[in-house]
């Protein structure tokens, strides 16, 4: 071994959901798109906005304004379209995240990063990894393996199999 430590960072893409500012891992993210037309399918929970058409593969999108509880705000020339790799029925999905606007990429030290806050029974805190805490202010760091519930991860697949 040398004579230095080695520092370990993690990057984060840092972006928002309505007014609020959440991150991923940037090993997470596959790409970042411009927002498209998205195709609705019928009978699906509002948190899937519907499908698009990514190089001729079907990417289902999701809005997690909606799963967050969030104000969905409209449209404008920075919201964009997150393109992701979680885990389902161990295997790589790529899903559409709609963000409000891509901020940064942030790199954190492990030691700037707590754990998520426990609330209560009854709120779902697993799809957050932590909490960075950079300078005067605090970012939400999403566990990508625990945005989608097993139903959600059902839903996308079978949908995604029906267009």
């Amino acid at each position: 071994m040398g004579d230095f430590d080695i520092i370990t960072t993690n990057q984060y893409l840092a972006f928002t959901l309505g007014e609020e500012k959440y991150a991923i891992e940037v090993s997470r993210v596959k790409e970042v798109l411009e927002f498209r037309t998205i195709t609705r399918i019928p009978g699906t929970p509002t948190v899937m906005r519907g499908v698009m058409n990514v190089r001729g593969e079907i990417i289902p999108v999701l809005d997690l304004r909606e799963r967050f509880g969030l104000k969905i705000t409209e449209n404008t020339v920075d919201t964009c379209i997150l393109l992701i790799e979680v885990m389902s029925d161990n295997q790589i999905v790529t899903i559409g995240i709609i963000a409000n606007s891509v901020e940064e990429v942030l790199e954190i030290l492990p030691e700037r990063i707590d754990p998520p806050p426990k609330f209560n029974n009854n709120m779902d805190t697993d799809f957050i990894s932590g909490i960075g805490k950079l300078d005067e202010r605090f970012l939400v760091i999403l566990n990508s393996e625990k945005l989608l519930t097993t139903e959600d991860v059902n839903m996308v697949t079978e949908s995604v199999v029906e267009v």
